[in-house]
């Protein structure tokens, strides 16, 4: 398609109505799923924050209070490095729709542009947290054996 009006313009989307339209569902589905997920993430610290500090399970396991304290200061951390994590997509996935949106309401590439490099943000960190996981379990994995082996 040749839009030989338009060329010089940067802020024209040369896309068909159809196509916007599908664009602009995708970025309200993103939207309403960054929203969902950061939500479920405020609930979830929540939850961590007012549950009871249960230390019965690992004394009754013969833990003594140092292996306790250690267990409940990993249990912390994993809990901040959940929400960091949770808070970096959401804000990807969320500029995403907006930038997207505005867009595309606006006509203008570089908003549209922006937006687009947001999402491609956010694969990306999912990408690397995919094979962080993959890595973690190979690991696992091959301990298990080796001890299994001795």
């Amino acid at each position: 398609m040749n839009y030989p009006e338009h060329d010089k313009s940067a802020s024209f989307i040369p896309l068909d109505v159809y196509t916007k339209s599908k664009i602009n569902s995708t970025a309200k589905v993103a939207g309403a799923a960054a929203i969902l997920s950061i939500a479920g993430t405020i609930i979830s610290l929540l939850a961590y924050i007012t549950k009871p500090s249960v230390r019965t399970g690992l004394t009754k396991e013969g833990f003594d209070d140092a292996t306790i304290q250690v267990a409940a200061k990993s249990s912390v951390l994993l809990v901040i490095f959940s929400v960091l994590i949770s808070a970096v997509l959401f804000y990807t996935l969320y500029s995403f729709s907006k930038l997207v949106r505005k867009g595309l309401a606006t006509d203008d590439c570089r908003t549209l542009n922006r937006g687009l490099f947001h999402l491609a943000s956010y694969f990306k960190i999912i990408g690397i947290l995919l094979l962080c996981a993959l890595g973690f379990l190979f690991l696992s994995s091959l301990m298990l054996g080796l001890g299994a082996a001795t």
